[in-house]
């Protein structure tokens, strides 16, 4: 298993590659992240061959948890699964103006913290998750 961190989301610009340990009891990796940088991008990575240079990837479920130290991922058609036995997950806060001065990526979710609401980007706009605005534009949740 390999840990990957670089500077954009295609992992093209300065990846860092390091092998990480994988035992029965999990893995451990510590990430050193460039400080107050929105160009952080990290990711696990399994092969089905012996080395980074083989090209046969082959995805794996991971899973983070604060449950137990042998929890293993169990929910099918994942390939991430966050677990704690009273904790929430925070996802990323910004402002208007941060959230609007940001590169869009497909998919990107972030929450709003001026309107107190949450978004999710196409990859070129913004889309309030709970809006209800016409029949062109289904609400995501309600």
């Amino acid at each position: 298993m390999y840990f990957i961190i670089a500077e954009d989301a295609n992992f093209t610009v300065n990846p860092k590659i390091k092998k990480v340990p994988y035992n029965a009891s999990g893995i451990d990796v510590a990430v050193n992240f460039k400080p107050n940088s929105n160009s952080n991008y990290f990711t696990l990575v399994t092969l089905q061959g012996n080395s980074i240079t083989d090209t046969t990837a082959s995805p794996s479920p991971m899973g983070i948890s604060t449950a137990s130290d042998s929890w293993k991922p169990t929910a099918p058609n994942t390939y991430l699964e966050l677990r704690a036995k009273n904790l929430g997950m925070v996802v990323t806060r910004l402002t208007t103006t941060a959230r609007n001065a940001i590169t869009q990526q497909k998919g990107m979710l972030v929450y709003d913290t001026t309107l107190g609401r949450f978004f999710v980007s196409n990859g070129t706009n913004w889309r309030e998750l709970d809006r209800i605005d016409t029949a062109n534009e289904p609400s995501i949740c309600n």
